[in-house]
């Protein structure tokens, strides 16, 4: 069933690629005509506007929204909306400020990923590891995500369409993740590895495959750059060749989640002991 979405998610973003790479020209604003095409499509514009709602509407004079609802709905925005128009906002490609800003306030940060204080990582983590939503979806992207330095697409999946649904999968949990900087493409959930004690190196890992995560880069600036469309799937003697060993790790990864477990696989899959 996963597959199956995956495959779909490949076709029609590989159609993305083509109409975008003919639209962008060196004074475009991609992230703008993402915004401009879903407020055409009624179905985009219906859930758009409803995570808009309850995610910047004050509850009191002390909480600026609630955040369990605009959570939920932005699950639903990206549940329920085709990848054409919400990847069309979310992984834009920016050449000025304006667009940068644009793409980190798509989903509305004031409300679904900032807070008063930056919780540590790790307790984060722990915080996901008890929903079953957040637990799951943090293992899609740890799965689908990891990085492989000997790839040429820098994924170990070598599959960028799937790295990404993962990644969109994680926003509206407590582990949201979103753009950190003004500049490039780093993006990381709000905590922080202050205060770890001798969990630093551990809490760092955890930081750094959000932040520092080539395989996930790759796949933003594949789809905002409206290149290398063949590496979002790849070719049926290669998916045969890796098909077992993906399973595999697939596997024990879901029997960590499931069972709580925290040993270390058989190949280290940075991460693990987070779930």
């Amino acid at each position: 069933m996963q597959q199956d979405k995956i495959k779909f998610h490949y076709k029609v973003l590989k159609d993305i690629f083509h109409i975008r790479a003919e639209r962008i020209g060196p004074k475009g604003n991609s992230c703008l005509d993402g915004a401009k095409a879903c407020n055409l499509n009624d179905n985009c514009k219906k859930f758009r506007s409803m995570y808009i709602s309850p995610c910047t509407a004050r509850v009191s004079a002390s909480e600026i929204c609630n955040r369990r609802k605009c959570h939920r709905a932005l699950r639903q925005f990206f549940d329920r909306v085709p990848a054409k128009y919400t990847y069309g906002m979310l992984f834009c490609s920016c050449r000025d400020m304006a667009c940068i800003e644009r793409r980190r306030q798509m989903i509305v940060p004031i409300c679904s990923y900032q807070d008063d204080e930056k919780p540590n990582c790790l307790s984060l983590a722990e915080t996901c590891k008890t929903n079953y939503i957040c637990r799951s979806r943090l293992a899609d992207f740890i799965t689908n995500c990891q990085p492989e330095p000997r790839s040429i697409s820098g994924c170990l999946r070598q599959n960028y369409a799937a790295c990404l649904l993962a990644y969109s999968g994680l926003i509206g949990t407590v582990i949201t993740p979103n753009y950190i900087d003004s500049t490039g493409i780093s993006v990381a959930p709000w905590c922080t590895c202050n205060g770890s004690g001798n969990q630093k190196e551990e809490c760092d890992e955890f930081h750094n495959f959000f932040k520092d995560n080539r395989c996930f880069k790759n796949a933003i600036q594949a789809f905002g750059n409206g290149t290398d469309v063949n590496v979002w799937f790849t070719g049926a003697a290669e998916e045969h060749n890796n098909e077992k060993k993906h399973k595999q790790i697939q596997d024990e990864l879901a029997i960590q989640v499931l069972k709580g477990r925290s040993e270390p696989l058989e190949r280290p899959l940075s991460c693990g002991s987070m779930l």
